[in-house]
């Protein structure tokens, strides 16, 4: 006789999104966790429910996927050059007997831009990653440490909604939109380190909306 062994398991799994193409992982992109539950006992199981969600029932070696959780990374992710899962609860009974389990809390390592060095050279085009904050090389550098609003480097930001963030250091252009303390812009020509006012005139923004 087989002994009758409930059990159940949780997995989750993270997928990166480039949102904006650049290639490396920024503010905005988004993270999507993929959650599964699984019958990993020998005997059916009633009554799952994981995360809160009622699955029902699940055959021997029988995995079901859960809605997914789709997360924004944050400067903060970044500069720690991995996110971690939420972990979740799963439980079901056999019978009278009841099991439960708490999923393994993922990390998923993103593919950050790498570390500005001093010591490197930089060519136009080129990303680095500084505090957790993304950076662009105008023009060939080194030994120049980002933030300078007037130097090579383009600090490159976006909000939770995908817009173009306003920073000191970045080129703007004729037409680009822009998004400065909540209120949107346009560049009506080349522009630098000439922050975006609501009630400026004869500057290089206009309020748009």
């Amino acid at each position: 006789m087989i002994a009758r062994t409930p059990a159940v398991s949780g997995q989750t799994a993270g997928e990166w999104a480039d949102e904006n193409g650049n290639g490396v992982a920024d503010a905005f992109d988004t993270v999507t966790w993929t959650r599964t539950v699984e019958n990993t006992g020998n005997v059916a199981l009633e009554a799952v429910t994981a995360a809160g969600a009622d699955v029902g029932a699940l055959a021997p070696g029988e995995a079901v996927t859960l809605d997914p959780v789709v997360v924004r990374l944050t400067t903060d992710d970044v500069a720690q050059g991995s996110l971690a899962a939420e972990p979740f609860e799963a439980t079901a009974a056999n019978g009278a007997r009841t099991v439960s389990t708490s999923s393994d809390a993922g990390t998923l390592t993103l593919p950050t831009a790498a570390a500005w060095s001093a010591k490197s050279v930089y060519t136009e085009g080129e990303l680095v990653s500084l505090d957790g904050r993304l950076w662009q090389a105008s023009w060939w550098t080194r030994d120049q440490r980002p933030g300078d609003p007037v130097g090579p480097w383009q600090e490159l930001a976006s909000d939770e909604e995908g817009a173009t963030v306003w920073t000191p250091s970045r080129v703007f252009t004729a037409g680009d939109d822009v998004v400065h303390d909540g209120t949107r812009f346009e560049a009506k020509w080349w522009t630098r380190n000439q922050q975006p006012h609501a009630a400026a005139t004869g500057g290089p923004w206009q309020k748009v909306g």
